[in-house]
This record gives structure tokens, C-alpha cells and sequence, in this order.
């Protein structure tokens, strides 16, 4: 059995995050949820996540600076997670500029699970 790739889930929108979490555990994945970007800083730093889903506008900072803070922690060891922003404005909207200098990819709200699937590592599933 491989191990579940962990995904750090950062949406000050709890209903959102929670459903999406929900859905990537069904596919296979490790979620790990947060609604702050501190939060989220404090959860990458405890475990290695592969992916990282962030939210562009958090309430305690731009989800642009916690993408910056997570590449610019990586080491050799532990590499930054894949960078994906999320947002509900559109890719060439008011955060353009941040998705392209801080993230791979770029998902609009609500997400297509079907996507953000096509873009995560393969799950390790449980008890296959």
C-alpha cells in the first residue's frame, strides 16, 4: 500500500474547504485543512505536503505570500509542495500577476474536481 500524498487545503471558506477535503480523501489523498494562511504555513512545516490548494485571498494575508513562504522554505529534503491557486475571480482578474509569479496552476471557484484530479500525483489508496 502506498502513502496517502498529503494536500494542504487552505480556504477561509469552510464549507468549501471541508467538501473538498471530503472529495479528495474519497480519491485517495491525505487532507489537511486550514482557514488561515499561518495555519497553513504551521501544517506545511509539521508534515510535507505534496500539493498545496490555496485560496488567493485569506483573511490574514494573500495566499500569494504563504505560495512565496512555502517555496522559499524547500530544501533538497523536503521540496516545496505543488502550488495551486484558487480563487472565485477568473485567471486574468485582479490576481493575475501573484498566479503567475507564485503558483504552477491556477483552478477558479468552484473547483472541477475532475481538474484538480488530472493535476495531483497518483493516490495511494487504502486497503486495495
Amino acid at each position: 500500500m502506498q502513502p496517502r500524498p498529503n494536500v494542504l487545503i487552505v480556504d477561509d471558506g469552510l464549507d468549501a474547504a471541508e467538501l473538498l477535503g471530503e472529495l479528495l480523501a474519497f480519491e485517495g489523498y491525505q487532507p489537511h485543512l486550514a482557514h488561515l494562511a499561518a495555519d497553513g504555513l504551521a501544517l506545511a512545516q509539521a508534515t510535507p505536503m505534496a500539493v498545496a490548494l490555496i485560496d488567493l485571498s485569506l483573511p490574514d494575508n494573500p495566499g500569494s505570500e504563504l505560495a512565496r513562504e512555502l517555496r522559499a522554505r524547500a530544501t533538497a529534503a523536503r521540496p516545496a509542495p505543488l502550488l495551486i491557486a484558487v480563487s472565485g475571480h477568473d485567471r486574468l482578474g485582479p490576481y493575475a500577476a501573484q498566479i503567475e509569479a507564485c503558483f504552477d496552476h491556477f483552478l477558479q471557484k468552484p473547483v472541477d474536481i475532475d481538474a484538480l484530479l488530472a493535476l495531483l500525483p497518483p493516490p495511494g489508496r487504502s486497503g486495495e
